[in-house]
C-alpha cells in the first residue's frame, strides 16, 4: 500500500458546479470509505472558480505523514489529485480524515474508486456542515454491506445516533455493544478531525445524527448487489444536514439506464405528504421522520412536491445488470443563478452524460462551452413544474455549461442537472452543485 498520495493514472469525467456558496468555499473535509475488499483511491477533482491562481493544500491532519501536499491551481482552472493511504478500516475510531485548503474558492469533488466498482460525490465546504442528518443506505437480500462515516469539526463533539424503529446489528461493537433495538439511542464523542465509521448487514436508512459542532456525513454501501443480482457495485454520497432539505424536486432517470431509476424520499418531520408527478399522479404520506418511502420513477422527466420538507436519494442502475450509483437530489430551491460549470477529463473508461434542468422560458439561452446548443438539444417538460430538461452527451475534456440571462434583480434565472457516468462494470453520478435559495415565482 502507498504511504504517499499520486497524481491520478486513470480518470473520470466530472461536471462541476462552481457558483455555490454551498458547493465552493475554501476549506473540506472527506473520507475514503471502503468499497468492495480491494485497496481503493480517492481521486479529487478540484476547482478554481476565481481569477487568480490559488495554493492548495491537501493534509490528513492526524497523519501528517501520510498525507501532506501543497498544490499550485490557474485562475479557472482544474487538477486531479490521488490519495491510496487513507482507507477507512472497520473499526469506529479512525484518524484518516483528510482535509482540503485553499487560498480561493474552490469545488471539490471526490471519486471512490477501486477497478470494477466506483462512485462520486460533491463535497461541501466545512461552514455548510450542519448538526442534523438522517443517512440513507441501500440493502438487498444479499450480504451487502451497508455504512457510514461522521467526521467532527471541533473537540469533545457529542453526536447522538437516533435508530429507526427497527432493530440494527453492527459489525463492530459501539460502546461494547453490536446489537441494537429500534428507537435506541447511541452516544459517541469525537475529537476535531477524528472520524466515526461503521458497518452493518442491516439497512441503515433513517438513522438519525445530532451534534453539538458541525460533522460530515457520509453514507452508502461497501458493496451492494443491485436487486439482488449476483454482480456487486460501490454506491455512496455525502449526506446534505437537514436544514438543506427542500419541498420540490425535479426527478430524471439515468440516461443510460438498464432499468427505471428508484428514489428514498426520507422525511425530516412527521405526517409529511408526498405529492408525485411521474406517469401517473399520485399522493403518498410518510408517517414518522426518519421514515423512507421508496418510489420507482416511471417516466423519464417526472417531479414530486412535499408539504413539509424532505431529502431524496436517487439510487440510478445502469445498462449492466448489478451497476448502479446513488446521489442526492438537488430541491429545486437550491439550483443555481445563472451558474458556471466545469466537467474535467480523467479517463476513456467512462462514457458520460450530462442531464440539464432549466425553466421552460429560460431553455433557449444555454451554452455550452460557450456555444449555443438548444438547437442540438431535445426538451421535454417536467411533469409537475414549469421546468424542462435536456439530455446530452459530453466527451472528455474541460467543458463550460451557461445560462445567460438578464441578471437584473427582477429577473431569476436558475439551472440544475446531474452527471452520468458510466463503464462496462460500474458507474457513478452527482448533481451540478447546489445554489443559494431563489424565488422561482
Amino acid at each position: 500500500m502507498e504511504t504517499m498520495p499520486r497524481i491520478a493514472v486513470f480518470a473520470f469525467c466530472l461536471f462541476l458546479f462552481a457558483g455555490s456558496w454551498k458547493s465552493r468555499g475554501r476549506e473540506f473535509l472527506l473520507v475514503l470509505m471502503e468499497n468492495t475488499h480491494y485497496t481503493n483511491s480517492l481521486v479529487l477533482g478540484i476547482i478554481n472558480t476565481e481569477t487568480v491562481t490559488s495554493d492548495v493544500v491537501i493534509t490528513s491532519p492526524l497523519l501528517p505523514n501520510a498525507l501532506n501536499e501543497s498544490l499550485q491551481i490557474d485562475a479557472m482552472n482544474s487538477i486531479e489529485f490521488t490519495a491510496t493511504s487513507l482507507s477507512l478500516e472497520l473499526k469506529n475510531y479512525v484518524s484518516k480524515a483528510i482535509l482540503v485548503k485553499s487560498t480561493t474558492d474552490i469545488v471539490v469533488i471526490g471519486l471512490n474508486f477501486v477497478s470494477y466498482s466506483a462512485d462520486a460525490f460533491l463535497t461541501f465546504p466545512t461552514d455548510a456542515l450542519g448538526l442534523d442528518y438522517f443517512i440513507v443506505t441501500y440493502c438487498s437480500d444479499v450480504d451487502d454491506r451497508c455504512q457510514f462515516s461522521i467526521v467532527s469539526t471541533g473537540n469533545d463533539n457529542t453526536i447522538t445516533l437516533k435508530l429507526p424503529m427497527r432493530s440494527i446489528t453492527f459489525q463492530q461493537p459501539i460502546n461494547q455493544k453490536t446489537a441494537y433495538s429500534g428507537g435506541e439511542n447511541i452516544t459517541i464523542m469525537l475529537q476535531a478531525y477524528e472520524v466515526f465509521f461503521t458497518q452493518s448487514t442491516d439497512d441503515l436508512t433513517g438513522i438519525r445524527i445530532r451534534s453539538t459542532y458541525p460533522i460530515l456525513v457520509s453514507s452508502g454501501n461497501s458493496v451492494g448487489h443491485w436487486l439482488n443480482h449476483t454482480n456487486v457495485d460501490h454506491g455512496e454520497d455525502i449526506m446534505p444536514p437537514v436544514k438543506t432539505f427542500g419541498q420540490s424536486f425535479a426527478l430524471v432517470t439515468n440516461p443510460a439506464a438498464y432499468a427505471m431509476d428508484y428514489v428514498w424520499v426520507i422525511a425530516s418531520e412527521d405526517a409529511t405528504t408526498l405529492s408525485l408527478f411521474l406517469q401517473e399522479n399520485t399522493t403518498r404520506t410518510i408517517s414518522r421522520a426518519g421514515q423512507a418511502e421508496r418510489i420507482l420513477l416511471t417516466t423519464a422527466f417526472g417531479s414530486l412536491t412535499t408539504d413539509k420538507p424532505v431529502m431524496v436519494v436517487q439510487f440510478t442502475c445502469d445498462y449492466n445488470p448489478g451497476v448502479w450509483s446513488m446521489f442526492v437530489v438537488t430541491p429545486v430551491l437550491q439550483y443555481a443563478l445563472n451558474p458556471t460549470v466545469f466537467a474535467l477529463n480523467t479517463s476513456e473508461y467512462f462514457v458520460n452524460y450530462a442531464v440539464i434542468i432549466v425553466q421552460e422560458r429560460y431553455k433557449d439561452i444555454i451554452l455550452l462551452d460557450e456555444r449555443n446548443i438548444t438547437a442540438a438539444l431535445s426538451w421535454t417538460p417536467i411533469n409537475g413544474l414549469d421546468f424542462v430538461a435536456a439530455r446530452v452527451l459530453i466527451n472528455f475534456g474541460i467543458h463550460s455549461v451557461l445560462l445567460r440571462a438578464n441578471l437584473s434583480s427582477e429577473t431569476t434565472a436558475v439551472v440544475g442537472g446531474y452527471v452520468f457516468g458510466r463503464a462496462t462494470t460500474t458507474s457513478y453520478a452527482y448533481p451540478f452543485g447546489y445554489g443559494m435559495v431563489c424565488n422561482l415565482l
